[in-house]
């Protein structure tokens, strides 16, 4: 303040020396007090600051902007025949409809969703892959839990199926030896096709998760994010990763279909009485550390399907 001071009185003589040289004194003194008055702020902008970016989410993250559900789809007509069924095109067709068993899974999943927390309407954002059954997934949770139309986002690329190559149409089953291979090989990609499906290796599918994960942080703050894709790979190979797990480690965090689990990174400050208003306590996180916590089983039935999910 006292520096503020000498600065001000110090223009305003200057501002009167000039001003009587050029008769506009009034003018020139108002000019000074408005410079003077100015000049502090001007001087806090011209001093830089580093630069807070939020960009690429490194894995495993020490907190998040956002809590996640990350849902997987209900029960196809595919699943249910026992095929896979992993091609970018085949799944928007009716191989990947929900059945009426599939339906009333997401239904217990939306009731279950509520009972863990996960607020509707505007509350929550939910972000679903292209594929029909995340499509008819997002629609039974958007009626059960009256989610605004506009917090309805459609993903077209990064919670798509895991490619699975020549393995596509083939018995459920076989992903059994897909699964062997990954613990042994977070690279290995099943051999390729000749229909164009992908194919892909654990390593293929965390950098899909990570950038969703990025997108997402980037772009809310705060809220709660469903994500919904049909393969439970997706989903478990983001759970490791965000538990630093080592990705071959990812069936630890199978999901069934219309099941769910909750990743929270959200640091919570809590206020300590005698630290008065506005003090902050040490950030209390809850994180789903433990399959065993991190896994909401919405029908006890559906763990049966958990060894053949991809």
């Amino acid at each position: 303040m006292r520096g503020l001071a000498l600065a001000l009185a110090l223009a305003l003589v200057l501002a009167h020396a000039g001003a009587r040289r050029a008769g506009l004194q009034r003018r020139a003194l108002l000019s000074a007090v408005r410079n003077a008055a100015l000049w502090p702020a001007a001087a806090s902008l011209l001093r830089l600051q580093p630069a807070r970016a939020n960009g690429l989410v490194m894995f495993p993250p020490e907190s998040l902007h956002n809590r996640y559900f990350l849902l997987r789809a209900g029960e196809t007509a595919a699943e249910a025949s026992g095929s896979i069924v992993s091609n970018p095109i085949a799944t928007l067709g009716p191989a990947t409809y929900l059945t009426e068993r599939g339906v009333g899974q997401v239904e217990a999943a939306a009731r279950a969703l509520d009972a863990a927390g996960l607020e509707g309407g505007t509350g929550c954002w939910v972000y679903y892959n292209k594929a029909s059954s995340s499509q008819q997934t997002a629609l039974v949770l958007q009626r059960a839990l009256g989610v605004s139309t506009s917090n309805m986002v459609p993903d077209f690329a990064w919670l798509d199926p895991r490619g699975v190559g020549a393995l596509e149409e083939s018995s459920l089953s076989t992903l059994d030896q897909l699964h062997a291979r990954d613990t042994n090989d977070a690279l290995y990609r099943p051999p390729l096709g000749d229909d164009g499906t992908p194919s892909e290796s654990l390593g293929d599918l965390f950098v899909r998760v990570r950038n969703v994960i990025s997108i997402l942080e980037t772009s809310y703050q705060d809220v709660d994010v469903v994500l919904v894709s049909p393969s439970s790979d997706v989903l478990s190979v983001l759970l490791a990763a965000a538990n630093g797990k080592d990705l071959r480690q990812h069936a630890e965090y199978a999901l069934g279909p219309a099941q769910f689990a909750i990743l929270d990174l959200v640091p919570r400050y809590a206020a300590a009485p005698e630290q008065g208003l506005g003090a902050a306590a040490e950030p209390a996180t809850t994180a789903a550390s433990e399959p065993a916590a991190a896994i909401a089983a919405v029908r006890a039935d559906d763990r049966a399907d958990v060894s053949s999910s991809y």
